[in-house]
């Protein structure tokens, strides 16, 4: 499915990952596949000792992964932080979560609330596992709990990669405390540093409509639906 995504949006990569279970070793597998003749591009493999460690494996295969295909040691350097700093340490919440957000794939958020409230119990400072609780509560019309869960995600943003972490504050700064100018600035930020994302294109399309500037709102708008993004 992966590859015929690939083929069909016409994109040239896509990246594999495999976890095998050796009984008390983890091997972590992830390497990049030219999507037009399946050939591979790059590979990354590295070991977890035990359970506790294949977070911090996964962060290395990354890192490997991403020099490997031409990412620059400063950005690297810059960008780089511990998956179980970042999301979480707890392989199992980490799943808990992974399929929470599935379910919300698939629009069912009610299904996912409980998957997304043990991720959450696992691990107390998984900030993601918050954010994904706030918006399938919201879906699911549960404004109090969705409030809750957005604070919690707001207070736990330090946990998160520096994308989830100005995603969070910008969607915190814009329906928590109504301070759409540092949800203007946020955002920003999050398009400058992230500019292939489309999320804070359309944060900020929202934000200038409801202040009545039009004329941005449609760029960003625009931006949104650009196919180069």
């Amino acid at each position: 499915i992966a590859h015929d995504i690939c083929v069909r949006e016409r994109q040239k990569v896509m990246i594999n990952g495999a976890i095998a279970d050796l009984g008390k070793t983890f091997v972590i597998t992830v390497q990049a596949v030219d999507c037009r003749n399946g050939a591979t591009l790059a590979r990354e493999q590295v070991q977890a000792e035990g359970r506790e460690q294949v977070m911090n494996a996964i962060s290395k295969a990354a890192t490997g992964i991403r020099a490997k295909l031409g990412e620059s040691p400063s950005s690297i350097q810059q960008l780089d932080r511990p998956l179980n700093l970042v999301s979480t340490a707890s392989m199992e919440a980490f799943q808990a979560c992974a399929l929470g957000v599935a379910e919300r794939n698939q629009g069912r958020d009610l299904a996912a609330i409980s998957s997304l409230e043990h991720a959450a119990q696992l691990d107390p400072n998984f900030a993601i596992a918050y954010l994904q609780l706030y918006f399938a509560y919201t879906n699911s019309g549960q404004n109090g709990p969705a409030e809750e869960s957005l604070t919690k995600a707001f207070a736990r943003a330090d946990h998160a990669s520096e994308f989830e972490r100005l995603r969070i504050q910008a969607i915190y700064y814009r329906l928590a405390t109504g301070e759409l100018n540092r949800a203007i600035d946020t955002n920003l930020l999050l398009s400058r540093t992230y500019p292939r994302s489309r999320l804070a294109h359309n944060q900020l399309g929202g934000i200038y409509a409801s202040l009545g500037e039009w004329e941005k709102s449609l760029a960003e708008y625009q931006t949104v639906g650009d196919p180069s993004l």
